[in-house]
């Protein structure tokens, strides 16, 4: 790995991590007018349908192996059970709550990917940690939040968040192991839409398929395509090619971006905090992006 992250990588962790931003203001959306388990079926169900395909067109390998467990525990833990306890936990707290727990989704990402590298992380990455993660907490705490929240949904957000950072780190690890990102991505989907049947025989048969507005399906469109089709095709080549200790540190923008989305679809006001707050999150994560490669820890 180059001491200096390459632009390319940067700019599609960059993008990915947009995509993902949306996904605080679309599960909000989703989950007031839909059960949660329904939310998270349709997600999962609507990104095979668009990835089987595709997939399929463009003659993807399946895994072979070891890598059918990664590719699994990616899925299952990513696409599913992450985004169920996501929105389990929107829909106790509020869109700007569920947005700022994201912000420790790097910090565990990147510890993850260390214990499983046996790797210690640079001075450098820690400074750059400390410098984002102070910036959040701007942002957690000195902030006038304008939503509902409590206690039990932000702990239940912060729970997704252990998932969704194990299932980077299995998708990472899959993608750095030599097998393509589309495919860890598009299977990916196809193999969490297939675990997500079981959950739908039993939701969808009662759901009232005509109280569903085009903006819940929007959200759930959005959730499924841009959020996890594309948005994961490039978050894990920019794994592949930028490390997952150093990538994670772009997940601390996600929370900006999310902050923005709520001010526009759900009429949350935005501070001068909000900016100071920013200035730190992208400092620190420029630190972080070029930190050196990380010491091996002794055993």
């Amino acid at each position: 790995m180059t001491d200096i992250l390459p632009l390319r990588v940067a700019m599609a962790g960059l993008l990915a991590v947009i995509l993902f931003s949306g996904s605080a203001v679309a599960t909000k959306i989703a989950v007031t007018a839909l059960p949660v388990v329904d939310v998270t079926v349709l997600r999962c169900l609507v990104a095979a349908l668009a990835a089987a395909p595709l997939a399929l067109g463009l003659r993807l390998k399946l895994p072979r192996g070891r890598q059918w467990l990664y590719l699994l525990l990616s899925s299952f833990g990513g696409f599913g059970l992450a985004p169920l306890f996501y929105g389990y936990g929107l829909a106790l707290t509020s869109a700007v709550h569920g947005a700022m727990i994201l912000a420790v989704s790097p910090i565990v990402t990147g510890l993850m990917a260390f214990g499983w590298e046996r790797k210690l992380p640079t001075r450098r990455w820690w400074i750059g940690c400390v410098v984002a993660f102070s910036g959040e907490m701007i942002l957690v705490f000195f902030r006038t939040d304008t939503g509902e929240a409590s206690v039990a949904g932000d702990l239940i957000a912060l729970f997704s968040t252990v998932l969704a950072a194990a299932g980077y780190v299995f998708g990472g690890r899959l993608t750095m192991s030599g097998y393509p990102a589309k495919s860890t991505a598009y299977w990916g989907c196809v193999m969490a839409g297939i675990c997500m049947i079981p959950f739908g025989l039993v939701s969808l048969p009662g759901l009232d398929w005509g109280a569903i507005s085009p903006g819940s399906w929007g959200a759930i469109a959005y959730l499924a395509i841009g959020a996890t089709v594309v948005g994961y095709s490039i978050w894990y080549w920019a794994l592949s090619h930028g490390g997952i200790e150093r990538m994670s540190m772009f997940q601390f923008i996600q929370p900006l971006f999310s902050l923005v989305g709520a001010t526009l679809l759900l009429g949350e006001s935005i501070h001068i905090e909000v900016g100071i707050a920013a200035l730190l999150v992208f400092a620190g994560v420029w630190m972080a992006t070029r930190a050196p490669a990380l010491r091996v820890a002794a055993r």
